[in-house]
């Protein structure tokens, strides 16, 4: 039997072996930084410095939404500023491009900014609250200060004395360095993961009050308040007779002693639970347990807030037209502004996807120097504009830096539009114009009267003598008993319709 025995107790300890290496592999291990925690002020500043990490986050999306924005505007402004239609529109391309990043990475900001703010916050809170209970956090018993006896008859139902003693609260010494943690500097937290997911935090009993103890002492008649009107100046007893308090004989006193009544040991507590392989952070706290900073926020605002991502979307880093098709947002925008009606609706619908790549290679260069020569180096082309009443010279990249950047790209669009519209005037008016045939037979019939047939109808209309006569001529009228020609007053007319809108348009 007794190789049964060793049997069982082999297989007892292979059991306990596997059961601590299950443990050991499944219990998460702490993040990088907050493995170095071992105090509460080492707490606070990992606290501060990860927080800030959040809104750091927040702030560099920010910043380059900005700066999307901004590129946009350098290619809206060479589009406008571009004579060559197809370069205009291509260049214009690029702008509605960037216009998409930057709409793009501002809803990544607004997905993510509300957990990064309220992650920033609650570490925050933890930080203020980790300080102000190390302040006041007692490290020994209060000490007494001064004693005096007063009578308290009223107190009882007989004779009676009070000893108040005051004291003060004995607090932890010294300052928390928040730029370091155990004397180095502080580095950037690493994301969790399944198999990093613990920190080292103080326990919420920290901010709980320690209890002190109070101990009552009394000797010979201490409820008579006058045997009681000395005070001891070492023990702040209230006294009368002997030297201390082993031969007093009457005598009031109390002693306060403190021994910490929780545990105050930093230790890995976990920040998510595993899931599929990923961490699951949990829902935010509400706005009570956020602002307390207590342990379950914090675990919550750790996780959240290392795990959320901000995706801001890039520039444009392209260099050559080949590197630009590869980029699939752009092919979306060149589909509408490269290609006309009748070229799409050519294309097949299986090559459509790659003629559009083939024609946006086409457009911005095939050549290693193509889209650097024909496009990067637009933006570096001095235009010439004025500014209120001074004339401006400027490249592209110094005009967007301007607070005027918008209203100068409005002249250059201004410009473009009177352009368009001139042609389109131009356009009508040859339209409208007759030909030779047409005028050759206004003519002959009269319609098309020169300023000496004027003239002559004129003297026609003098010639006549009576009403009648005159009334029959050709734009004759009977006036003042005399005939004149009416051609004058319509040319009069004419010509004050004329004025007219001339003045109109120099006030619009």
């Amino acid at each position: 039997m007794w190789w049964q025995t060793k049997n069982s107790q082999i297989a007892f300890v292979t059991t306990l072996f596997l059961t601590v290496v299950a443990i050991h592999h499944t219990t998460a291990a702490n993040l990088k930084v907050a493995d170095t925690i071992n105090s509460v002020c080492d707490e606070a500043a990992s606290s501060i410095s990860v927080s800030t990490t959040f809104l750091h986050k927040i702030d560099t999306a920010t910043q380059q939404a900005k700066n999307l924005q901004k590129s946009a505007l350098k290619w809206r402004l060479a589009a406008a500023a571009d004579t060559n239609k197809d370069q205009a529109k291509a260049k214009l391309a690029l702008a509605l491009l960037l216009r998409q990043r930057a709409m793009r990475t501002q809803a990544a900001i607004s997905a993510a900014s509300g957990d990064l703010q309220a992650a920033a916050a609650v570490l925050q809170a933890r930080a203020a609250a980790l300080l102000t209970a190390h302040k006041l956090q007692p490290k020994a018993a209060p000490t007494k200060v001064s004693a005096a006896n007063e009578d308290a008859s009223n107190n009882f139902g007989t004779t009676g004395a009070k000893c108040t003693i005051q004291m003060t609260q004995t607090v932890a010494a010294g300052t928390c360095t928040l730029d370091k943690i155990a004397d180095q500097s502080i580095g950037e937290e690493e994301t969790p993961s399944p198999a990093k997911a613990s920190i080292k935090a103080t326990p919420d009993a920290y901010f709980i009050p320690q209890k002190l103890t109070v101990a009552a002492l009394a000797a010979g008649t201490a409820g008579t308040n006058s045997n009681l009107n000395n005070a001891d100046p070492a023990t702040k007893d209230c006294y009368n007779g002997g030297s201390g308090r082993s031969d007093r004989t009457h005598a009031l006193g109390a002693d306060v002693t403190y021994t910490p009544t929780s545990s105050h040991t930093i230790s890995a507590v976990a920040i998510g639970t595993a899931e599929d392989s990923k961490l699951n952070c949990g829902a935010q706290p509400d706005l009570e347990a956020r602002s307390s900073g207590s342990l379950a926020a914090v675990k919550w605002a750790v996780c959240a807030g290392l795990t959320t991502k901000v995706d801001s979307e890039p520039d444009i880093t392209a260099k050559t037209g080949s590197d630009l098709m590869q980029q699939a947002d752009i092919l979306p925008i060149a589909e509408q502004l490269l290609f006309s009606k009748d070229e799409l609706g050519a294309i097949p619908s299986d090559q459509r996807t790659q003629k559009i790549k083939d024609k946006t290679q086409e457009v911005y260069g095939k050549g290693p120097n193509d889209f650097k020569t024909n496009y990067l180096e637009a933006l570096t082309t001095k235009l010439s504009y004025n500014l209120g009443k001074q004339n401006v010279n400027e490249d592209i990249n110094t005009i967007v830096k301007k607070t005027e950047a918008e209203v100068i790209l409005s002249h250059f669009e201004g410009i473009n539009y009177n352009q368009k519209q001139d042609k389109s005037t131009e356009k009508e008016s040859s339209d409208k114009a007759p030909n030779k045939e047409e005028t050759a037979k206004k003519s002959d019939k009269g319609d098309d009267k020169k300023d000496g047939d004027n003239k002559a109808a004129t003297a026609n209309c003098t010639s006549h003598s009576t009403q009648d006569a005159c009334t029959k001529g050709q734009n004759c009228k009977w006036e003042n008993n005399a005939c004149k020609d009416s051609s004058i007053l319509v040319t009069k007319k004419f010509a004050l319709s004329v004025v007219s809108a001339a003045f109109v348009a120099l006030l619009f």
